[in-house]
């Protein structure tokens, strides 16, 4: 989903974290990311993996910080909401693949803040930072979210790089051009 634009929108959730609530995506270090920061507004959104014990003592333990809001499932239509309403995503998974969510913020100007940085992407375009442990993370949060002038200078950037490289129209070019070439081989 593209957004309408940048202007306008109510920035005042400071950092947002999405996923599945199980060990590998290591939800439990944005706790320690709020404890940090206890001047800054954290969501999570997620349902339990395999574990709804395991995502009980998260939501729990989330609740109890005081600046998290803990929304638990949300349905994928009314995710665009909190991107548009958000400064920094973050992202704590030991691995990942190629996550939808940094499709999703950067199209809403969200730069990404995630320790796994799938081919070298957001360091080598600048689409946020990949911090090497959870004090490098908690300072990089900080900074984006207080400093206005370079998270709008991050949120245009990001978002015309998104637009650039994975609008529906890029997207269509491209596999129109991967079709034809197919075809034409044969």
């Amino acid at each position: 989903e593209i957004p309408e634009g940048l202007e306008g929108s109510t920035r005042d959730i400071d950092a947002l974290w999405v996923g599945n609530f199980r060990p590998l995506k290591r939800p439990e270090i944005v706790i320690e990311l709020a404890a940090r920061l206890p001047q800054r507004k954290f969501a999570m959104i997620g349902g339990p993996a395999h574990d709804p014990l395991y995502f009980d003592e998260i939501k729990e333990r989330a609740l109890s910080t005081g600046n998290i809001q803990f929304l638990g499932r949300v349905p994928y239509r009314d995710m665009s909401h909190y991107f548009s309403r958000t400064k920094v995503f973050i992202n704590t998974s030991e691995v990942e693949g190629f996550p939808n969510t940094f499709l999703q913020s950067w199209m809403h100007g969200v730069p990404v803040v995630s320790f796994f940085d799938p081919d070298g992407i957001i360091a080598n375009e600048a689409l946020g930072q990949s911090p090497s442990d959870v004090d490098e993370m908690a300072r990089i949060i900080e900074q984006l979210a207080t400093d206005d002038v370079k998270r709008t200078d991050a949120a245009r950037h990001v978002q015309s790089f998104a637009l650039r490289h994975y609008s529906p129209e890029t997207i269509v070019d491209e596999l129109v051009r991967i079709f034809s070439e197919a075809l034409s081989r044969n």
